[in-house]
């Protein structure tokens, strides 16, 4: 079992790394050159990938493997990597499922529609990311880690 983060949508990337460094399972952050830092917690593998549209998950679909467990805000990506033995998290620990994942790409298309139409529409994008929200992530990791990795 292996985490690969989709590190340019992750906030609190260091307390994900933390965990997963508690339990010794192997973590990928794959994020753009434009995010590079030194302060990234030595323990996670990290790939850098061109500041171009959609590098990063496509690397992420290149490296993926089955029993893997990837952490991305991308509903494209997601519904993409359910027809791989992959569980997808958001960044806010809900795990995406076939049925979540179809009706958030209907709601990206209409969205885009909308915004095509060129009529003043305001949509309103995500709240911003909670204290709560790192919670979350943190207890469904875990809960995923003990369930799937027979290794414990």
């Amino acid at each position: 079992m292996r985490v690969i983060i989709d590190g340019d949508s992750q906030p609190e990337k260091e307390k994900v790394i933390a965990l997963l460094q508690k339990y010794n399972i192997k973590v990928i952050l794959i994020m753009s050159i434009s995010h590079y830092t030194e302060n990234i917690n030595p323990y996670a593998e990290v790939m850098y990938v061109d500041n171009r549209a959609q590098e990063a998950d496509i690397k992420i679909m290149n490296i993926v493997k089955d029993d893997d467990i990837v952490i991305t805000a991308d509903t494209g990506l997601s519904y993409f990597l359910l027809g791989k033995k992959v569980v997808v998290l958001n960044p806010r620990g809900k795990i995406f499922s076939e049925k979540t994942a179809g009706e958030k790409i209907e709601i990206v298309h209409l969205e885009k529609k909308i915004r095509r139409s060129k009529k003043k529409t305001r949509i309103k994008g995500p709240s911003s990311y909670k204290n709560e929200d790192l919670k979350n992530l943190l207890k469904t990791l875990e809960y995923l880690i003990l369930k799937y990795n027979r290794n414990l």
